[in-house]
């Protein structure tokens, strides 16, 4: 069997100039890993407000071979200072030499563009009418081939800059494109629209979905179990689905015994936890997660 180090870490990395405080939530390293047998690695990774996390994709095996959860409790996660406290304390990080990095970013700050009214040189003008832009911040655009709209989104200059720094030749996207994307292909023979959930520290991500065709999208802030199904049974009211009969599937920083969990068995007939994707194979260690956890960060098997 293979030996991996497994931990649920909790050291404290402060930086007093910075203000950034970091927890090392969990880490799985695969004995290949730490033997220097994967050459060919694709690094992974999702940031938000509050978490950082990355996983390696051993390609020439197609499989998991480490992961790293990092949550933020003082500061941002998307300011410009917190890659350089990550870093310092991150071996992997700042000696691995991946084949390819891809960096994808959660945020609210976004907007869906079906292809045919979409215009890169319009999109900041867009995105301007659904959210509070700087004139300082950066606006990218993800396309959906499978969903033909365009996913636009911007980020802090500051922030921006710090990741041409730390994450040099990186593919940027948005870890929502690949969430839409990943269950538009796996729903497209259902004939009855499902939900999505992807659970975040205060932030909740809907996708609703029936075969290939996108009916929703949208992200919420909440705090309690009770604002959790209010959202939740907001969007099914206004698509008109019954919570006794369309399938909801929750993926992310949700367990059974939460409150979120524990008030939706109440009102949702057919609710579930989620599944890891199985695009690729996964090293012994991660058997230990739940299969609905990281799956934003797992999903971003898709852009490579």
């Amino acid at each position: 069997m293979t030996k991996v180090i497994i931990s649920n870490c909790y050291f404290w990395t402060i930086m007093e100039m910075t203000g950034i405080q970091v927890n090392l939530k969990r880490q799985i390293i695969d004995e290949s890993f730490e033997h220097g047998m994967v050459d060919n690695g694709v690094l992974f990774a999702t940031i938000d407000d509050h978490q950082f996390s990355y996983f390696i994709l051993d390609k020439a095996r197609n499989k998991a071979v480490v992961l790293k959860d990092y949550h933020i409790l003082m500061g941002s996660g998307k300011s410009a200072e917190f890659f350089q406290t990550v870093f310092a304390s991150d071996d992997i990080l700042r000696n691995y030499n991946p084949a390819k990095k891809v960096l994808a970013i959660q945020t609210n700050a976004c907007a869906l563009t079906p292809d045919p009214l979409f215009s890169r040189e319009n999109m900041r003008d867009g995105l301007s009418l659904v959210s509070r832009l700087k004139h300082s911040d950066i606006v990218y655009s993800d396309f959906l081939p499978i969903a033909n709209t365009h996913l636009t989104y911007s980020i802090p200059f500051e922030f921006n800059s710090a990741i041409s720094t730390y994450f040099s030749g990186a593919s940027l996207v948005n870890a929502l494109s690949s969430f839409i994307e990943i269950h538009l292909m796996n729903n497209k023979h259902r004939q009855y629209p499902a939900v999505m959930v992807n659970v975040r520290k205060h932030t909740m991500d809907v996708v609703v979905c029936k075969g290939n065709e996108l009916l929703f999208c949208n992200s919420f802030e909440h705090q309690t179990g009770e604002d959790f199904i209010y959202y939740l049974l907001y969007v099914m009211e206004q698509l008109q689905l019954n919570p006794d009969v369309h399938q909801v599937i929750v993926f992310g920083e949700i367990e059974r015994n939460s409150s979120a969990w524990l008030i939706a068995q109440k009102y949702i007939r057919y609710l579930m936890l989620g599944d890891k994707p199985e695009n690729f194979e996964y090293a012994y260690g991660f058997d230990q997660l739940l299969p609905s956890q990281y799956h934003f960060l797992f999903s971003q098997i898709l852009c490579v």
